[in-house]
């Protein structure tokens, strides 16, 4: 019996095809090697109790890593799965930036007029002075209201609501300066965006952002309104995990923190922003440009926050948000790298996972 031989016609195709069967094991050997350093670092934060959520990371835009842990609900046992919704919180003012960014494309916004031009209801001796730029960089100088005394739900109008909460005398001329503001200014974008529009901020999400993006499993969060596979909200108290209860300031026009999302939507999202799909280049330029310094290397831009991070001999340019103490978003733009650390137990760890993925990453 004759056994088959390799052809020696064509020894180049032949060392070609094997040049190719290596890097493509090599790849997944090294895929692999990335894959358990991830579940390592995650890991070790989970069994410290400071991290319960779901890790996605993205290496050159494709997904290597996707991983659920711990609970979406302690009271009955529910485990997280990587489809589980979480809320993002404060990840969510990207979103309404880019709302106002595509009002501002259709020419219903001018980032440099005052916000009594778009909520005439606004108190005229602070409202002229402050612009929607102002509000988009938090650099309006609004102070939030304190927390404590207030409703857990407040229902009332917009209006009546930024009347009463979200118009004190500004801390510092507006524009001087930077100072994170994590309800006031983008609540205050969002009622902004519903007048000139004239639909809800919950319609424009789904209209302008979720559909168009496919972003089936996103939601307005409206606190009402039940939404399936949605982790509850937690926070420890010592060693104890309790319920997370704070202020929705508004059911309508909440822009600061209102959206529900899960790690398969929001790495569309991410992907998105690689793209005109949602606004076109020299409108896209300005949502990405760093506008006000934050101290410490690092800008704001709308809605996300801006630093220069070096890897080794390289810069890389990383844009990066923060919801609730609990969740993180890591884009690194260089090299369309995405990590995300979603979480529904508020701690302070998100970051670290998300810079210590980052590290071994190409």
């Amino acid at each position: 019996m004759k056994i088959a031989q390799m052809p020696t016609k064509k020894p180049l195709l032949f060392i070609l095809f094997c040049l190719s069967l290596v890097i493509l094991f090599s790849n997944g050997s090294s895929t692999e090697t990335k894959r358990d350093k991830i579940d390592e670092i995650v890991n070790e934060y989970y069994k410290n109790h400071q991290f319960n959520g779901v890790v996605l990371v993205a290496e050159k835009g494709t997904i290597i890593y996707k991983k659920a842990y711990g609970y979406a609900d302690f009271g009955w046992d529910i485990k997280n799965t990587v489809n589980t919704k979480f809320r993002i919180f404060s990840m969510s003012k990207q979103f309404t930036a880019m709302i106002i960014m595509q009002l501002v494309q259709e020419k219903k916004i001018h980032l440099h007029e005052p916000i009594t031009s778009y909520l005439p209801y606004y108190r005229k001796d602070t409202g002229d002075k402050i612009t929607v730029h102002h509000l988009l960089t938090h650099s309006h100088g609004i102070p939030d209201p304190p927390m404590s005394g207030m409703p857990l739900i407040v229902t009332a109008s917009s209006e009546s609501t930024i009347k009463q909460y979200f118009s004190e005398n500004p801390m510092f001329e507006p524009g001087e300066k930077f100072s994170y503001s994590g309800v006031g200014g983008y609540t205050i974008l969002g009622a902004i965006a519903e007048r000139v529009s004239g639909k809800t901020l919950k319609n424009l999400l789904q209209e302008r952002i979720f559909d168009p993006l496919g972003m089936i499993n996103s939601h307005y969060y409206d606190v009402k309104t039940i939404i399936k596979r949605k982790a509850k909200d937690y926070r420890y108290e010592g060693d104890q995990i309790v319920h997370r209860l704070q202020p929705y300031y508004i059911v309508n026009s909440f822009g600061a923190s209102c959206i529900v999302t899960t790690v398969d939507d929001l790495y569309l999202w991410d992907r998105a922003l690689y793209t005109n799909k949602l606004l076109d280049l020299n409108f896209m330029n300005e949502y990405l440009k760093s506008h006000i310094s934050m101290g410490e290397n690092s800008k704001y831009a709308y809605g996300q926050c801006v630093s220069n991070y070096s890897k080794g001999e390289e810069d890389r340019r990383v844009y990066w948000h923060s919801g609730g103490t609990a969740s993180y978003i890591f884009r690194d733009v260089n090299k369309q790298h995405l990590i995300l650390v979603i979480n529904n137990i508020r701690n302070t760890k998100a970051n670290e996972i998300a810079i210590k993925i980052h590290s071994f990453l190409e």
